[in-house]
């Protein structure tokens, strides 16, 4: 079978399963919608049994969200990254990163101190924004599920030498606030079976984009660094190019359905209860 044949097999069997999962996670949501006729201050059920039930459906239904969402990037790597290593676009990065820090700040917020160093204005690399912000989300999970007691979290980013080296270090921070994650029923390598999983897709990010990935584990922190290409602004180009496209009948953002992988489900509707 030829290449070209083995995508459009590949593109209709992903969109055939994310078909299905849409239609169940929407009807998962209409259900809680259901349970919600009286909520309380937080937005969610006063009657405890319905929040129980209403938290346990909104879980199932980020569940399929993140699969659905990991299935449409693997997607994106086996069809169109091709074409798009043709086209030599240049992508400024410094508004993806913002928003990211932005999100992840507000989700992790009653588990972990962030602090985010200036990012420069400058940063441009020939990478799509939406796929630096997918990986970035997917070790960002697989870190919180590896080191559930840390609760800080530095975000750096600086640009030397025509490199741009993106770190995320988390350690025990000082923070008596925080509360301690739940050792995570999840973890990285129980994905990998799976036709789209996070470990697929940070190999594919970092294969695609010649990224170089560094993991540093010792007692004391547990760290990433992705360093990238940059690409020079050029007058007119250095566009921002940003993944809006929304979950399936579902107005939780993509951050809400990946970080829901460690974080309790109630927090992250109860963190974020403008969106939902």
């Amino acid at each position: 079978m030829r290449k070209v044949d083995l995508a459009e097999a590949l593109q209709r069997q992903l969109n055939a399963r994310d078909a299905a999962d849409s239609l169940v996670a929407a009807e998962l949501m209409r259900a809680a919608d259901l349970l919600n006729q009286t909520p309380d201050a937080s937005g969610l059920p006063e009657d405890p049994v319905a929040r129980e039930l209403y938290v346990s459906l909104h879980s199932y239904r980020m569940y399929l969200l993140r699969q659905i969402r990991c299935s449409q990037e693997l997607l994106w790597y086996q069809t169109e990254s091709e074409g798009f290593l043709r086209s030599r676009n240049t992508f400024a990065l410094a508004p993806a990163l913002r928003e990211f820090c932005a999100e992840t700040e507000l989700l992790t917020s009653g588990y972990a101190e962030m602090t985010t160093d200036d990012i420069p204005e400058t940063l441009c690399a020939a990478i799509p924004p939406q796929r630096l912000s997918f990986v970035l989300l997917c070790l960002l999970t697989e870190s919180l599920a590896q080191s559930p007691a840390y609760n800080a979290l530095r975000f750096t980013v600086k640009e030397e030498n025509g490199q741009i080296r993106i770190t995320m270090c988390f350690s025990e921070g000082t923070a008596s606030d925080k509360k301690t994650l739940p050792e995570p029923v999840w973890e990285p390598s129980q994905d990998a079976g799976l036709p789209a999983s996070p470990v697929q897709i940070i190999r594919c990010f970092t294969e695609t984009f010649n990224v170089r990935m560094l993991r540093q584990e010792t007692d004391e922190l547990h760290l990433y660094s992705l360093t990238i290409p940059a690409a020079e602004r050029v007058a007119g180009s250095g566009r921002v190019e940003s993944d809006r496209k929304p979950l399936p009948e579902c107005p939780v953002s993509i951050y809400h359905a990946m970080l829901e992988a460690v974080i309790p489900a109630e927090d992250i509707l109860l963190f974020d209860t403008r969106r939902l």
